[in-house]
């Protein structure tokens, strides 16, 4: 039944969860020695703003 698959899939989807969740978080950690004073997630988006105005010159 979807009850029994469930719970035995259940700690693979928790512990994948809990790792995108960390993840996540780390995107938003602002860490002077490594970025600046950007959080890595400002720097991603900044990286997508150029690669956009790139293609569209192209």
């Amino acid at each position: 039944s979807t009850q029994e698959a469930f719970e035995e899939n259940s700690s693979w989807l928790i512990k994948y969860t809990l790792f995108w969740v960390v993840m996540m978080g780390l995107l938003l950690v602002r860490n002077p020695k490594w970025f600046g004073d950007e959080t890595p997630f400002d720097i991603l988006l900044r990286r997508a703003k150029q690669a956009i105005d790139w293609l569209r010159v192209r």
